[in-house]
């Protein structure tokens, strides 16, 4: 028997079908699960801070965009991916699809904002981060210039 789980921290939900002894569980974000609430805060130029309402800025939900990779913040470009990605997402929706967790322990998602366009793509696109996974090639502009709009 399956049970659904989800917790909403002043925004935030996490939710994610697990069997019913893991539905007692304490809520940590897992493969396939669902992020979404206000982007509180970025923290580089592929990284989003959801607000968990403690009040507590250091616990606040980190998570990182997918299949990309934007220089640190101390590199040069690092300011302007992280300015670009929070004037694009800093305060507004964004629903988050967990791919796996980082070293860090922080979930690594493909996350969208609230019309369902891809931050990732969007940060590759305007030349901020270089992709590391296929899905975003076509997105790199220095690697296969589609033609048309942007595709975020």
């Amino acid at each position: 028997m399956k049970a659904m789980r989800s917790a909403v921290l002043a925004g935030v939900c996490v939710s994610a079908t697990l069997s019913s002894s893991e539905a007692t569980s304490p809520t940590v974000a897992q493969s396939g699960e669902v992020i979404t609430g206000i982007v509180a805060e970025v923290y580089d130029g592929d990284g989003l801070w959801f607000e968990d309402g403690d009040g507590n800025r250091n616990t606040n939900l980190a998570v990182r965009l997918f299949g990309i990779n934007a220089p640190e913040m101390k590199a040069p470009g690092g300011q302007a991916a992280k300015m670009f990605l929070s004037q694009r997402i800093k305060g507004q929706h964004a629903r988050c699809v967990v791919q796996k967790i980082d070293s860090y322990h922080r979930p690594v998602a493909v996350c969208a904002d609230a019309a369902g366009k891809d931050l990732s793509c969007a940060v590759v696109w305007a030349g901020h981060a270089v992709p590391t996974e296929e899905r975003y090639y076509p997105c790199d502009r220095r690697r296969l210039p589609p033609s048309g709009p942007p595709p975020f």
